[in-house]
């Protein structure tokens, strides 16, 4: 019984499923590779999101002017339990750019599976125009080797009654042989062509698409496509947008933290001044990945 198994797997293994150009087309939606793209997308949204949050607020509760060797609150008019929330802002609007230019890189990895998808498409176009071009040829080769074969035999028979040399018999043959090679490499070009389909596709299956259902008007279409699509050109001018926000998120003016509490405590803290040669140093790179 699992002799019989593995020969039926065998079987069904090397059995091709032939297609619709529309399935084959559907089917590269779901390819691995451009659905992990688009989780980049979703990833970098995501982390766009969290780069734009001021962050949460802090609360604080602080114990002031406790006697040394006690907990009581009587024994001085200062001791009392403070509590407070604080939070910190960018008057650069630092946060807003950030966020933006997350989204900018989101947009630039959307263009990328974009751009993915065409080479996919571009690649399942290539090979249904090499199938096209090898089921011609193979008819053409055909119909030339049934012609030689029954051009052979009367050249046979002319010969047997000596009205043409053998040397014609001969450079028949010769021609018969080569069409045969021929027609067996057109044979096996064809089945490269199929599992050319089945790697581009991702799948287990011998792959073939049927020639009756190719679109070939939409192909004038295909080769008539603009910059616009040019999805690497969009992917670029996202990437270098998200670069130059990212430059503009630098703290060239302070952020402050803003608190407030009860017991008579506000206060203003400043923090990050501007330091000129770390922050120069980083708008130089960036430029210099523009360029």
């Amino acid at each position: 019984m699992k002799g019989i198994f593995i020969i039926l797997h065998l079987i069904i293994s090397s059995y091709t499923f032939a297609e619709s150009f529309e399935e084959l087309s559907q089917k590269l939606e779901g390819h691995d590779l451009l659905k992990s793209k688009l989780y980049e997308v979703q990833a970098m949204q995501e982390e766009a999101r969290q780069s734009g949050s001021w962050g949460d607020p802090k609360l604080s509760v602080s114990a002031m002017n406790f006697p040394q060797d006690s907990l009581s609150q009587n024994e001085s008019m200062m001791t009392g339990v403070q509590f407070g929330i604080s939070q910190k802002l960018s008057i650069s609007g630092k946060y807003g750019k950030l966020k933006e230019s997350g989204f900018q890189k989101a947009e630039t990895y959307k263009a990328q599976a974009k751009q993915l998808k065409r080479e996919f498409l571009k690649g399942l176009w290539e090979i249904s125009i090499q199938k096209e071009r090898l089921v011609n040829e193979y008819k053409v080769l055909k119909e030339n080797f049934e012609w030689v074969k029954n051009n052979l035999k009367i050249t046979k028979r002319l010969y047997s009654t000596g009205k043409v040399p053998q040397q014609a018999v001969l450079d028949i043959q010769i021609r018969k042989s080569e069409l045969a090679s021929l027609i067996e490499q057109n044979k096996y070009a064809q089945e490269s062509l199929k599992h050319q389909l089945s790697v581009l596709l991702s799948s287990d299956k011998v792959l073939d698409v049927q020639l009756e259902t190719i679109p070939w008007k939409s192909l004038d279409l295909w080769k008539e496509s603009t910059d616009e699509h040019d999805y690497r050109k969009v992917a670029l001018k996202h990437n270098l947008r998200a670069n130059d926000l990212k430059v503009l998120s630098l703290d060239y003016t302070p952020w402050f933290i803003m608190s407030y509490g009860d017991y008579m405590k506000n206060c203003l803290k400043i923090g990050e001044l501007f330091l000129k040669n770390r922050k120069h140093l980083k708008v130089n790179q960036s430029g210099h990945i523009r360029f």
